[in-house]
């Protein structure tokens, strides 16, 4: 407009400009972006746009679908919220850095997603200019590598941790490549090869070969081995190497190969068995020295692994009998026949349980004739305590076996005949004992000790007659429901009244009645009893203590006597056995425990001792309440 002097308006000016091109390049400029933003959104990948100043002018559709953000809330400096809060700060200052400088960067952090997931991506950024080369911001895509991070993050887990297993391993272990090139090694290897460090630092696998050859007995064999491997790259391989200084160390090889079939490496592993090496060789030399002794010993000595299966047998055996005992036909030639089953279900027993092997057997000897022999197997223990070996020996006992048979047949006749004067003795001194008046009180107490001889004599007889009844099977046996709370207490009482310095302790209580012989079981009760007055002289008191747990019985007498030692317990239930320091100073045959052992093995029951040698001994037994099977 053109005014006058007073403003007034006079006149208009105007000027028209051809803007046609102008137009037409805008118009292109609208449709390039409008495109450039179609194309985006199709694009598989976050891409965005900055201005000069480094605030967010643009992000495609599909940072918008993965963050769950409005423009509102990304445009700008926004988009750092959807970054995890311990990687935020650190993009924050290398987006600001590489603006500032105008230089492209990646970064690799964790982006939130719509349902509040972490992933990881890479965001990529470059500087963009404009056909005048002014910086017009940055352009850039975010990539998501989430899978590749934690697959990336499993491999370094697990390369640690194999190394670190490598390391930590017992084994020196060394990779090679399928040309035999040095790859990777770990400690224990250099100290079991004592390898110099240089060798290794510089892979030099031939100065390795050379310097090993070096170490080692028998070093062709070795590079025989090593050179047979290369050329048949699917065998593994397993040996042991002997060392210039004694050492022994255990290889083995295995080829590392492909899906394809391709050999790609070998993984050596060497384990130091030289102490192993060493008591292999002492098991050997003990072994020799063994059967070296065996073979002088008059015994027949045998040997099995831990299943049975026979290993040795000493020269005695082919001298006895003429056979070695490897096998059950072996065995069967030799044994008895009545006592085969037997002898095989101990051995059986102690196969399963690694309880020691004991029984008694006749084996023929070449002359057709059978001779009793005592058979004794204990098993041989590792360091595991597990059973590694069975070693026996059958010995002789003929001679002894027919002593006792003859001692059973003199004792058998004798108790006979000495049961009927005995009877008729006791009715005398009774009578004599009737028609004494009380003015003999001397005749009268020297008759009482004479019925009480008598008894004695009588009871010795008895017992006589029950050990030739157990060797002959016919021990009778009389079963019944009974109390067995009447049976101790009648027994103490019985015996308390005979035991003027000993007071008996008795304690306990059984809730059920008891099926079996009350006689006998009171016969092993007396016995116990007795046994533990007579044995503790010094002390004055003896305990006798029984409880019911269960179905079961338990009965222990206990004093605080003269014990008995360790080498001699396992043998107080043999008939006639007498402990040597004992013999002197207490009366007896030593067959009233084997008899009372009888007894309780008839009624399924166990009898056992615990003792030591002045400090008394402690006598159990374990009896079924319900043994209808006792015969």
């Amino acid at each position: 407009p053109i005014f006058n002097a007073d403003s007034s308006l006079r006149e208009w000016v105007g000027v028209h400009t051809d803007i046609t091109e102008q137009k037409i390049a805008a118009q292109k400029i609208r449709e390039s972006e409008s495109y450039f933003r179609r194309l985006t959104d199709t694009v598989p990948a976050i891409i965005w746009i900055t201005e000069p100043d480094g605030s967010c002018s643009y992000l495609n559709k599909l940072w918008y679908d993965f963050t769950g953000q409005t423009k509102e809330q990304a445009l700008g400096f926004g988009w750092l919220e959807a970054i995890h809060p311990k990687d935020r700060e650190q993009a924050g200052e290398i987006f600001i850095s590489a603006n500032s400088s105008q230089k492209p960067f990646s970064n690799l952090s964790r982006f939130r997603n719509s349902g509040g997931e972490y992933r990881w991506a890479v965001d990529f950024g470059s500087p963009k200019f404009d056909a005048n080369g002014v910086f017009e911001g940055m352009i850039g895509t975010v990539m998501d590598a989430h899978e590749e991070k934690l697959a990336e993050e499993k491999l370094a887990y697990r390369t640690a941790l194999l190394e670190a297993h490598n390391q930590a391993g017992v084994d020196g272990i060394m990779l090679v490549d399928a040309k035999g090139k040095i790859i990777s090694y770990n400690q224990r290897f250099i100290e079991i090869w004592n390898m110099p460090q240089h060798i290794l630092a510089d892979q030099d696998d031939d100065a390795a070969l050379t310097f090993a050859m070096s170490q080692l007995l028998h070093p062709q064999l070795f590079i025989d081995k090593v050179r047979y491997l290369y050329e048949n790259p699917t065998e593994t391989s397993h040996d042991h190497l002997e060392f210039m200084d004694g050492k022994w160390v255990e290889r083995n090889g295995y080829p590392v190969i492909g899906e394809d079939g391709t050999n790609y490496a070998w993984s050596w592993t060497f384990r130091d068995i030289t102490k192993q090496k060493l008591f292999e060789k002492e098991i050997r030399d003990s072994e020799e020295r063994f059967r070296l002794l065996a073979q002088t010993l008059p015994q027949l000595i045998w040997v099995t692994d831990e299943l049975g299966n026979a290993e040795f047998s000493s020269i005695r055996w082919k001298e006895y009998s003429g056979l070695e005992p490897s096998g059950e036909a072996e065995w069967k030639a030799i044994i008895h026949p009545e006592d085969y089953n037997l002898i095989n279900s101990a051995w059986i027993h102690s196969l399963t349980t690694g309880n020691i092997f004991k029984s008694e057997v006749r084996l023929k000897n070449k002359e057709d004739e059978y001779r009793w022999h005592s058979v004794n197997g204990e098993p041989v223990f590792d360091k595991g305590n597990k059973i590694i070996k069975w070693v026996g020996a059958f010995t002789d006992i003929n001679e002894q076996k027919l002593n006792d048979e003859r001692k059973d047949e003199f004792v058998s006749i004798a108790s006979h005949e000495m049961k009927t004067p005995l009877t008729t003795a006791k009715a005398y001194l009774q009578m004599l004992e009737f028609t004494l008046d009380e003015s003999n009180g001397e005749a009268i107490l020297f008759t009482k000790k004479a019925i009480e001889s008598v008894d004695r004599l009588t009871e010795l007889a008895s017992e006589l007659l029950d050990v030739s009844k157990i060797r002959l099977g016919k021990l009778q046996y009389n079963l019944a429901t009974f109390n067995f709370n009447d049976l101790i207490h009648d027994t103490v009482e019985s015996i308390q009244l005979t035991t003027p310095i000993h007071r008996i302790i008795k304690s306990g209580e059984v809730r059920d009645p008891v099926f079996g012989d009350k006689h006998r079981l009171q016969q092993v009760v007396i016995n116990l009893l007795t046994n533990a007055i007579k044995y503790s002289p010094d002390a004055d008191v003896v305990f006798i203590d029984f409880k019911q747990e269960g179905d079961t019985i338990q009965v222990s007498v206990k004093d605080a006597g003269i014990g008995i030692a360790q080498s001699s317990l396992d043998k107080i239930f043999d008939k006639y056995h007498r402990i040597e320091d004992h013999a002197v100073h207490f009366q007896g045959l030593g067959i009233g425990l084997f008899i009372s052992f009888e007894i309780i093995q008839r009624h399924k029951g166990k009898l056992w001792a615990t003792s030591e040698a002045g400090k008394g001994s402690t006598f159990y037994f374990l009896l079924p309440i319900n043994n209808s099977s006792s015969q």
